[in-house]
């Protein structure tokens, strides 16, 4: 339970991480 747990959580905070570096890239993009 506790792994799962920690798996979830692990990859949400993950994929937050990658969609923020993915907007900080078009950011940087468009104002280029």
């Amino acid at each position: 339970m506790l792994v799962t747990a920690y798996f979830y959580f692990t990859s949400f905070t993950g994929l937050s991480v990658a969609s923020n570096v993915l907007c900080c890239d078009w950011c940087f993009y468009l104002r280029s």
